[in-house]
């Protein structure tokens, strides 16, 4: 094959002379294309001509793709250039798929006749991200910064880009966030850590001038009063 090595060896004589300058029975040649080596042989002062022909085969020259998927992803490799082919997970096709858990290196050897090649396809893991929101509690209607961590870039449903926004906290909201690291992707939907204002109620009694009234609060953990008159 192109870019072997060959080894001649001649018999039949006692010295021998070759085309190449050589004179021992063996000679080691790396043509380019198909070639002749002529070599004359003695023997008692006797002598003999042959011709040995080296023909030279083309090596297959593969072409192989290489991926970055996400993690639990999976991609097909390709490859081209020969006429059969071999790779180190044992598929013998020009179409593989594969799934690796971590960056791998796949090795595939291409033949055409008795020459071969070696080609390396490498498929890049990227870790998926896990977005995480960090909000303090706060009660309904109070403002609220909310932080996401996790990703190099985030939409939020809200139309935002940003990795912090403040927002007027409500119980009825439910964000979505979609992260995106080294172009791998999690979502997430989340409420946010908000107490919900109390529901009071109170008496409203009517009595008399100079009597005393009892009023009772409902609703909440604790009260604050305030007179006001009028």
């Amino acid at each position: 094959c192109k870019g072997d090595v060959a080894v001649i060896t001649a018999g039949g004589a006692i010295t021998y002379s070759w085309s190449t300058g050589e004179t021992t029975s063996s000679i080691t040649v790396n043509p380019l294309v198909n070639t002749n080596y002529t070599f004359i042989g003695y023997s008692n002062s006797c002598k003999d001509t042959l011709v040995s022909q080296v023909r030279v085969l083309d090596k297959p020259d593969l072409v192989v793709s290489s991926d970055t998927i996400c993690e639990g992803s999976s991609v097909f490799l390709n490859v081209s250039g020969a006429n059969t082919y071999s790779w180190n997970n044992g598929s013998t096709s020009n179409h593989v798929l594969v799934t690796p858990t971590v960056s791998t290196y796949y090795t595939v050897v291409g033949a055409s006749g008795s020459c071969t090649d070696t080609a390396f396809a490498q498929v890049f893991v990227n870790t998926i991200p896990q977005i995480n929101f960090i909000a303090d509690t706060v009660c309904e209607g109070d403002l609220i910064d909310v932080i996401l961590t996790g990703a190099e870039s985030y939409v939020w449903s809200t139309g935002s880009t940003e990795d912090t926004i403040q927002i007027t906290a409500s119980l009825l909201d439910l964000f979505e966030v979609i992260g995106n690291f080294q172009s791998c992707y999690d979502t997430i939907r989340f409420r946010l850590p908000i107490k919900p204002l109390p529901l009071l109620s109170a008496e409203n009694p009517v009595i008399c001038n100079g009597d005393i009234a009892l009023i009772n609060a409902n609703g909440a953990d604790s009260y604050s009063w305030d007179i006001v008159t009028g």
